[in-house]
């Protein structure tokens, strides 16, 4: 039987984006090697539709026996997402030659073939059968993002981004604050299909008054010209956070959910930006001015992200 790449995730208002951000990177990568069938609980398939720009198959799913009926003993299964426990875990392994999960956290699960976590740089408690991709040198680019920085000689402005979902408002609490800065503008402001209307409408309205620039469902080409041109990048912890690292801008970061939390603190440690904690207003205006006092850019650091992404492509090849 020949192999084929199966994708579980969940996506969407609920979920986020991150998820689907990050397995649809690795499909890119594995895009003219294998075949890949995408299968996705979302309560928004037209957003999903649009963000798949690489018109990968897409079985949407309510009921998981749809994904276990498909699942053949020839394939290799990626599952992304907090909502699958090892009992899950332990039935998709059966019906697969090898599981590769992607996991947020510290690594401990036992059900799988390959635990993918960027974010540690040790496990705790190793389990000799499972393979480990941990640390930022196994974090998966978007193609787009692996090219070479195309840095404007006028490099200006802030962009932020929240990532797929906001549903906090924090993008609103950062541009409160921006506005009245001189020294970030101009301000460029990324969001999705999954953000609140009212917010989208408050975007929509500072656009009109040429005060921001807004954009709507950027493709990762696009948004790789538009974090070019800016000097400062505000994000959260997640995978829009070191893209924009990838792209060099001096970067202020915080979090707003618990796995976040982790993931910042890890950065915090090797000094990749400003922090924000949990974007805290106070915090806010007190350390968005030091971003602009110093170049905070680790280029080792740059380096070495995604610098063995190539081993994981490998390791499902020879699968």
């Amino acid at each position: 039987m020949d192999k084929i790449v199966r994708f579980r995730l969940n996506a969407g208002e609920k979920y986020g984006l991150g998820h689907f951000s990050r397995c649809f990177a690795l499909a890119q990568l594995l895009k003219n090697k294998l075949p890949i069938i995408f299968y996705i609980h979302t309560e928004n398939n037209a957003l999903i539709y649009k963000l798949n720009t690489e018109n990968f198959p897409i079985i949407f799913i309510d009921d998981e026996n749809t994904f276990f009926n498909d699942i053949k003993s020839s394939d290799v299964v990626i599952i992304d997402g907090y909502d699958f426990n090892e009992f899950y875990l332990s039935k998709v392994k059966s019906l697969c030659t090898k599981l590769i999960v992607f996991d947020d956290f510290e690594a401990s699960i036992k059900n799988a073939d390959a635990i993918i976590n960027p974010f540690i740089e040790a496990v705790n408690s190793i389990i000799n059968n499972i393979k480990y991709f941990i640390g930022y040198e196994h974090f998966i680019l978007r193609k787009e993002f692996t090219t070479p920085v195309s840095v404007c000689e006028n490099r200006k402005g802030t962009i932020i981004s929240l990532g797929g979902t906001d549903p906090y408002d924090i993008s609103s609490k950062i541009l409160s604050i921006l506005l009245n800065k001189e020294n970030f503008k101009p301000i460029h402001i990324v969001y999705t299909g999954a953000y609140s209307e009212k917010q989208m409408n408050y975007f929509l309205f500072l656009s009109s008054q040429k005060l921001i620039q807004a954009h709507f469902m950027k493709s990762a080409n696009e948004l790789c010209m538009i974090m070019d041109q800016c000097q400062y990048g505000i994000f959260p912890s997640s995978n829009i956070l070191l893209e924009g690292l990838k792209r060099k801008l001096n970067c202020a970061f915080g979090y707003y959910i618990d796995n976040q939390k982790y993931n910042y603190h890890s950065l915090l440690n090797y000094k990749v930006g400003i922090g924000l904690e949990n974007f805290n207003e106070t915090l806010l205006k007190e350390n968005l001015n030091i971003l602009t006092q110093t170049n905070v850019v680790n280029i080792d650091f740059v380096n070495r992200l995604s610098s063995k992404m190539d081993d994981i492509i490998d390791y499902i090849i020879s699968l």
